[in-house]
C-alpha cells in the first residue's frame, strides 16, 4: 500500500510539474543587442576626416509561441541606427552627414534542449528580411568621391554634384542561427542571454516575460 501510495504522489509531482512548465506558451522579449558593423563603427570608423561615427545597440522585440515545452516559434523585429559626419577634405569641400537605419524582421523556430521550470536553453534559427534606408546630406560631394574613386572614373566626375540630400532605400533577404539561454526569477519575469551568426546582431541580452 505504501509503495502504491508513493508511485502515486510521484506521479502527481510530475505532472504537476509538467502542467506548470507547460502552462507558459507565451513569451514576450525586450532586448538590446550588438551587431559586427556597429561594433566595428563605434570601435574602428576614426581619422582626421572622422567629426563623428556611432552606432546605438540593436533593440530587438520578440514573441515566441511554444506549443510544446522543447519547441517555440515565432516572430521578431529589430533596429539601428549608424550616423557619421565626415570634415571637409580642403576649404573648397563641405561636410558630409550620414544617416542611416537597418530594420530586420524575421521568423524564428527554437529547439529548448534544456527545458526546467527556471532555465532553458535553446538553439534556433531565424529568416527574414533586412531593409536599409537613410539619407546623405551635403553641400559638395565631389572631392569625396575623386578621392575614392579609381583614376579611370575621374572624367565622368568632373561634373560637381549639386548641393543635395540624397536619400536611399534597399532590401534583402537575411538568415541568422542562434544559441541561448532564459534564467527565470520569478514564474514571469526573467533573463535572456544569446549568441548568434548573421544578422542582425551577435549578441543579445534581454528581458523575458512569459505568460
Amino acid at each position: 500500500m505504501k509503495r502504491i501510495l508513493l508511485v502515486v504522489v510521484f506521479f502527481a509531482i510530475n505532472v504537476s510539474l509538467f502542467a506548470q512548465k507547460n502552462d507558459f506558451q507565451h513569451e514576450l522579449s525586450l532586448d538590446a543587442g550588438s551587431s559586427f558593423l556597429g561594433f566595428n563603427t563605434n570601435v574602428w570608423v576614426s581619422g582626421s576626416l572622422v567629426k563623428q561615427a556611432y552606432a546605438i545597440p540593436v533593440s530587438v522585440l520578440s514573441y515566441t509561441f511554444k506549443p510544446e515545452p522543447n519547441f517555440g516559434v515565432g516572430v521578431a523585429a529589430s533596429y539601428q541606427l549608424f550616423y557619421f559626419d565626415l570634415l571637409p577634405i580642403n576649404a573648397s569641400s563641405s561636410a558630409v552627414v550620414m544617416n542611416i537605419n537597418r530594420i530586420n524582421v524575421s521568423a524564428h523556430a527554437k529547439y529548448y534542449f534544456v527545458s526546467e521550470q527556471n532555465f532553458d536553453v535553446y538553439a534556433g534559427g531565424k529568416l527574414g528580411g533586412t531593409f536599409w534606408f537613410g539619407k546623405v546630406s551635403f553641400q559638395e560631394l565631389y572631392d569625396y568621391i575623386t578621392v575614392i574613386a579609381p583614376d579611370f572614373l575621374e572624367p565622368i566626375l568632373q561634373k560637381r554634384i549639386i548641393p543635395s540630400n540624397l536619400k536611399f532605400a534597399t532590401s534583402f533577404f537575411t538568415g541568422q542561427l542562434n544559441l541561448g539561454g532564459d534564467i527565470y526569477f520569478t514564474d514571469n519575469v526573467g533573463l535572456k542571454l544569446e549568441m548568434a551568426v548573421g544578422a542582425p546582431y551577435w549578441a543579445l541580452v534581454g528581458l523575458n516575460v512569459r505568460l
